[in-house]
């Protein structure tokens, strides 16, 4: 695991914790969950990457609901990011 050198805004912290629980309420799985911590992973990942917009965080979750297997999707879209993919 990568430790990053700079920290992460509180207010950044909130905003991604609003956007995992509103993704795991309408998803109705826990944030402690497998698929939540992946779901905070591509989150965080993303915010990292340059997504630091609550909407672009929120489209980017909710998109990998839609093709259905939403773990492996999500695990995918986590892989992607870590490696640079582009992530439309």
């Amino acid at each position: 695991m990568t430790l990053y050198r700079e920290s992460i805004p509180d207010n950044a912290v909130i905003m991604m914790r609003r956007v995992l629980n509103g993704e795991c309420v309408s998803r109705q799985i826990s944030a402690d969950s497998v698929e939540g911590e992946d779901l905070a992973l591509l989150i965080m990942h993303a915010f990292r990457d340059g997504m630091t917009e609550e909407s672009e965080l929120v489209v980017l979750a909710r998109n990998c609901v839609e093709d259905g297997n939403d773990a492996e999707k999500i695990k995918r879209r986590t892989a992607d990011i870590k490696s640079g993919q582009p992530l439309l």
